[in-house]
């Protein structure tokens, strides 16, 4: 499995910084997050084409204070490839997530420096 840890310096900082946010500058911080993961969303899409039965519309970058790319649409069981779900995971969105790890930890390094430093 894929993990990428963040080491946040000066965590009471990064903790006041983000209980002052407003509700514009979280607005704005969600919108970074997701644009972070866009690529791991773009290169799970990738890696998944070649498979048929997957809707690529349905795989998109999301944030709920975090970095995540998800998957959501009508969900469809057929029982012919019952192991379709974990096929997803192992050949499209872990590799695409260990793949653009280094991009993705260094975004939000840059976005949590630039949070702290700003002034609310």
């Amino acid at each position: 499995m894929a993990e990428t840890t963040v080491h946040v310096k000066g965590l009471r900082e990064a903790q006041r910084a983000f209980k002052r946010l407003d509700v514009d500058a979280a607005a704005d911080l969600k919108a970074e997050l997701v644009a972070l993961a866009e690529p791991v969303a773009l290169e799970a899409r990738e890696r998944l084409a070649r498979y048929a039965g997957i809707k690529l519309g349905t795989i998109k970058a999301k944030s709920r204070m975090g970095v995540a790319v998800a998957q959501q649409g009508a969900r469809k069981v057929t029982g012919r490839r019952p192991d379709f779900g974990a096929l997803q995971m192992t050949e499209g969105f872990l590799p695409a997530a260990a793949h653009q790890a280094p991009l993705v930890q260094a975004g939000v390094e840059r976005l949590l420096d630039h949070l702290i430093a700003k002034d609310f």
